[in-house]
């Protein structure tokens, strides 16, 4: 079974103008530990991002992490026009748009630690492992959200 990690590096640099590329040691060890967990127990597994995080991840000698390699061309060639403030995780919907199915999509934080074919039933559905709480902090309803003019829901 295939997966994918997904990481826009466009969300940091919105509160980061000036400074390189980072993540924080327990982010960097959750990543390692999800790359691994699936591909030990689950299959195979690719990094989506884009030049700035492919660049941090080479720096920092982790692109061995996704046997299936890290993939830039997705979000490097999208022409859409994203506010990043607004959907900060629009690079998900980027990614999975273009990816064959079945196919697992995961954060870098998900660390799948068992089989999990034998739980699936149906691969031709969509699954979550858990329901996102609506939190107005993190969620504004549509009303706040920075929109194109004319653009309809």
């Amino acid at each position: 079974m295939d997966a994918f990690h997904i990481n826009s590096t466009k969300p940091f640099y919105l509160n980061n103008k000036n400074k390189d590329y980072f993540l924080e040691d327990f982010e960097i060890l959750s990543t390692i530990l999800s790359a691994l967990s699936w591909r030990k127990y689950n299959g195979s597994i690719k990094m989506i991002t884009d030049e700035k995080g492919a660049e941090f991840y080479e720096k920092n000698g982790l692109t061995s992490l996704w046997d299936k390699g890290i993939d830039i061309n997705i979000l490097e060639s999208t022409k859409e026009n994203i506010n990043y403030k607004s959907f900060w995780a629009a690079g998900k919907i980027l990614a999975l748009k273009y990816q064959k199915t079945p196919v697992f999509m995961m954060d870098t934080d998900f660390i799948v630690w068992n089989e999990i074919k034998n739980l699936i039933t149906d691969l031709n559905g969509v699954i979550a492992i858990h329901r996102e709480a609506l939190d107005k902090s993190i969620y504004p309803d549509k009303e706040n959200l920075l929109i194109p003019s004319g653009y309809k829901f």
